[in-house]
């Protein structure tokens, strides 16, 4: 398959540098959040094997990829696998940036099934994007480097969501942003079940649900939690803590983010809240 796929990048790459104006920076930044969410898995794969994969499927958009994800995860071997997307490639006629994150894609999944480790996998996917882009990876990888040497020497992150149940609330007890947190808590614990709490949590980055968790407390990141995937509970505990301390005004933000996420919801019929307390933290 190595002639297919130099082949098709060269085509992708040319197509790439013809392309101007606003779709080339729509194009860039596809293709940086790509590289991120290759280096973010490359490293969790690292950590807690290739099955950890499946609970990223979710969040793809284009299901060839989610697919891809999946048969490296059920035991395809690589010959068949690659096979399977270069058809599927095809078939689908791809060109330009659309090509090329694929190829990216692909020679990530193909590159983590075989073990290969994650600076390997990040400098795979680097060489095959252009050049004003991939100066940006390395800042990516350092940033996930640094989190997982941390989390391995820390114990890995399965300790750190049961320490994180057990912490107090982040704000000064009697403050107003204490107030804020206690009544958005209560609602998540008192006045929501399970199903609002997945909706809440599947439409939100991993991100900001992190930062909006460091100002809860304890018992309302155990329901938080308990409503993840057990390895995305694992994720969201590592960035907690990586994250270390955190500005109130980005706390907030990140709990207005989840918040908006839960009216919305409410508006649209799809889930019943308790109360009207929900319209204050806003």
């Amino acid at each position: 398959m190595g002639d297919v796929f130099f082949r098709e990048l060269k085509e992708a790459s040319r197509a790439v540098a013809a392309t101007k104006g606003r779709a080339r920076t729509n194009g860039d930044k596809a293709l940086l959040d790509t590289a991120r969410q290759i280096t973010e898995i490359s490293f969790i794969v690292r950590r807690e094997g290739l099955p950890v994969m499946e609970a990223y499927t979710p969040k793809i958009r284009d299901k060839s990829i989610a697919a891809m994800m999946m048969y490296a995860i059920d035991g395809t071997s690589s010959e068949i696998l690659e096979d399977i997307c270069w058809s599927k490639y095809y078939a689908s006629e791809l060109k330009g940036y659309d090509a090329l994150i694929y190829m990216l894609w692909l020679k990530a999944i193909l590159s983590m099934q075989e073990g290969e480790k994650p600076v390997v996998v990040c400098e795979r996917i680097k060489a095959m994007i252009p050049v004003e882009v991939a100066g940006e990876i390395d800042e990516l990888f350092e940033t996930e480097m640094n989190r997982f040497v941390y989390l391995e020497k820390n114990g890995g992150t399965a300790k750190l969501v049961k320490k994180l149940c057990e912490e107090s609330m982040s704000p000064e007890k009697g403050s107003e942003s204490y107030l804020l947190m206690k009544i958005a808590s209560h609602i998540l614990t008192e006045c929501v079940d399970k199903t609002a709490l997945e909706i809440m949590t599947d439409g939100v980055e991993d991100e900001t649900l992190a930062v909006a968790m460091k100002g809860f407390d304890g018992p309302t990141r155990k329901v938080i939690f308990d409503a993840l995937p057990k390895d995305r509970a694992k994720q969201i505990a590592g960035s907690m803590e990586y994250l270390g301390p955190v500005l109130k005004k980005h706390m907030f933000e990140a709990t207005y983010t989840l918040f908006d996420i839960l009216r919305k919801a409410r508006d649209e019929g799809e889930i019943k809240i308790e109360g009207d307390l929900i319209d204050i933290v806003k």
